[in-house]
């Protein structure tokens, strides 16, 4: 098979080398009819957003309605630089905006992440079903654990048969 990939791939290689193909340049200007204002939209918004998840901007409504209010400006600002300037500079701008997208979106997701909130130093207690602490009784979802049963030493010592437990916290009480 080896031996094959190394006699084909060359042979492909060379049949396509040996064709021509002829290059021929536009004479009209790329139209940029839509480029400005979609590439607007999505820098005003980016803009807005990386703003917002530079200050660590908690609530998600801030995110939701500076987007709105970036992206309709850009909007805006793409119609007027799409009617007067050079119709490179949308395509730019539509490239640049979509470019931007994915780390805006890192950025805004790392600002945003649910972060536990602290409880009492040294409680070394996991969260159960059920919470009850001086404040508020609380529900929650348990952290549940799968653990062997016995331990190497203890399969390999007394030849035990090793089995799997399941532990689930129902009720977790703090005084």
């Amino acid at each position: 098979m080896r031996l094959l990939r190394s006699i084909v791939a060359p042979a492909v290689i060379a049949a396509f080398s040996t064709l021509s193909f002829d290059a021929h340049a536009l004479e009209a200007p790329p139209d940029p009819t839509g480029k400005g204002i979609a590439g607007g939209a999505l820098l005003g918004a980016e803009l807005v957003l990386a703003i917002e998840a530079a200050f660590d901007v908690e609530p998600t409504w801030a995110y939701v309605v500076g987007g709105l209010v970036g992206a309709g400006g850009g909007a805006v600002g793409g119609y007027f630089v799409e009617e007067e300037a050079d119709p490179r500079i949308p395509m730019f701008m539509l490239a640049g905006g979509m470019a931007l997208a994915i780390p805006t979106m890192v950025a805004v997701l790392s600002a945003t992440a649910y972060e536990a909130p602290e409880g009492p130093v040294g409680s070394g207690s996991s969260p159960a079903l059920v919470g009850v602490d001086a404040e508020r009784v609380s529900l929650g979802v348990p952290a549940l654990e799968l653990r062997d049963v016995y331990s190497r030493f203890e399969v390999a010592a007394y030849g035990a048969q090793q089995a799997t437990e399941v532990r689930v916290p129902v009720l977790n009480v703090l005084f």
